[in-house]
C-alpha cells in the first residue's frame, strides 16, 4: 500500500469515528426524547394534538432507526479497514476513488458498480414498487392499493 492511501485511510477512518460519535449522541439524545412522549401524550385532551405527538414520535423512531443503519455501515466499513479491504470494490476489486470515500466513507462499491448493483436491485424490486399512476380516489383509502399488479 502506499504511503498517501495510509495516510487517506487513516483520515477515512477518523471521518468514520467522528461520525459514529455524533450518531450515538443522536440517538441518545432521540431515545430520551421519545422517553418523554408518554408524558406529552398522556396529557393530550384532542385528536389533532395526539396525532401530532404521534407523529413526532414515529418521526423520532425513524430517525434512530436510520441513524442505527449509518451506524452499522460505519461499522461494516471499520472492519474492512482492519482487514485491509475497505477502499476495494467487491464487485470488480478495483480501488474505490478516494473522493467518492470523502464524500460517503461507508460506500462499498465504485460508481460504475454501485450503479449497476442499483439497477439491479430496482430491477428485482420493481414488481412491488408504488404504482402512482394507478392511484385514483378511491384507492387512496385503500392503503395497499398502489401496491397491487
Amino acid at each position: 500500500m502506499k504511503e498517501l492511501a495510509r495516510k487517506q485511510i487513516k483520515h477515512l477512518a477518523e471521518i468514520l469515528v467522528a461520525r459514529a460519535a455524533s450518531l450515538q449522541s443522536e440517538i441518545r439524545a432521540e431515545i430520551e426524547a421519545n422517553s418523554s412522549y408518554g408524558d406529552i401524550a398522556g396529557n393530550v385532551t384532542d385528536l389533532g394534538d395526539e396525532a401530532s405527538a404521534d407523529l413526532l414520535a414515529d418521526l423520532g423512531n425513524a430517525n434512530v432507526s436510520r441513524d442505527i443503519q449509518e451506524l452499522r455501515a460505519i461499522t461494516e466499513a471499520q472492519r474492512r479497514i482492519k482487514e485491509g479491504t475497505y477502499g476495494l470494490c467487491p464487485d470488480c476489486n478495483k480501488e474505490i476513488v478516494y473522493e467518492r470515500l470523502i464524500a460517503y466513507p461507508t460506500a462499498q462499491r465504485c460508481e460504475p458498480c454501485q450503479s449497476r448493483f442499483e439497477k439491479s436491485s430496482h430491477n428485482q424490486q420493481n414488481g412491488r414498487q408504488c404504482k402512482a399512476s394507478t392511484l385514483t380516489p378511491s384507492s387512496l383509502l385503500d392503503p395497499t392499493a398502489a401496491f397491487r399488479e
